[in-house]
């Protein structure tokens, strides 16, 4: 049985080409393998459609949302990356555009994502945050909406997997790693950051956090085995700022795992 989706497209960014646009989600529909239900018409403006559309979402179990371009995403009443962060939070959907490079080419200059420093040529997306409990949720978030928006959706659940790895290892080296604490209770936080980048022949998952220096012979012994099951190559490194790096490498071809320490 095909997993069920629902499309959604902006008639102002649409324009003339409204029928073409519902033609190219349903034809993303078919290459995903997606059974298409509804496809949600917004008008200028307005979040009507929106709000319709979790509701079937949250009604219908579905977890995909289909559109042409992220240009559908972006606009006065949503700002860039609130659409889908709305959609992932109170519905657990994800986004699959139909055309991921004018995803990321074609956005309005206002509305364009906010990618790598110039030390990075390939494209980057990171994410900074505090080190409580609520960092997993945000981190998984933040892996699932950069591969819809580079087009890597088969990566997603892997990628996915590693970034909640990776970032419960951080807490528990640096943070909050127990619901049970308290936050006025805690030592002042800290924070860590996720990071993926693009190169042209794999992904690259990286965390960084502030772990006490003293604990270095247990960065080697604590480095999640999970995560090594499901990477290429990974490892881990001490920045000239005493912060610690720990990366996965994912590739398309199945290889043999590499450890590269860098400590």
């Amino acid at each position: 049985m095909r997993p069920l989706g629902h499309g959604y497209l902006r008639l102002d960014v649409a324009g003339r080409r409204a029928t073409q646009c519902e033609n190219e989600i349903r034809q993303l529909a078919h290459r995903e393998g997606i059974e298409l239900g509804m496809v949600f018409h917004e008008r200028q403006g307005a979040t009507a459609a929106l709000v319709a559309l979790i509701a079937e979402l949250r009604r219908s179990t579905s977890r995909h949302v289909l559109a042409p371009t992220a240009n559908h995403l972006v606009g006065p009443a949503m700002p860039d990356r609130a659409f889908e962060a709305r959609l992932w939070g109170e519905a657990r959907a994800r986004v699959i555009f139909a055309h991921p490079a004018a995803a990321a080419d074609n956005l309005m200059p206002s509305s364009r994502p906010r990618v790598q420093p110039e030390n990075y040529p390939e494209p980057l997306s990171e994410l900074q945050l505090a080190t409580t409990t609520t960092a997993v949720s945000m981190a998984e978030m933040h892996a699932r909406m950069t591969l819809s928006r580079w087009g890597l959706n088969e990566l997603a659940e892997v990628t996915e997997q590693i970034m909640t790895e990776l970032v419960t290892e951080a807490l528990k080296a640096t943070g909050i790693a127990y619901p049970h604490h308290r936050l006025h209770e805690a030592a002042p936080l800290k924070l860590l950051t996720a990071r993926i980048r693009r190169t042209q022949h794999s992904l690259v998952i990286e965390v960084v956090d502030d772990r006490p220096i003293e604990a270095d012979s247990e960065i080697r012994l604590g480095f999640n085995q999970r995560v090594a099951a499901l990477s290429h190559r990974y490892g881990r490194f001490r920045n000239s700022d005493n912060t610690v790096t720990t990366w996965c490498e994912l590739a398309t071809a199945s290889r043999t795992v590499s450890p590269i320490w860098g400590i």
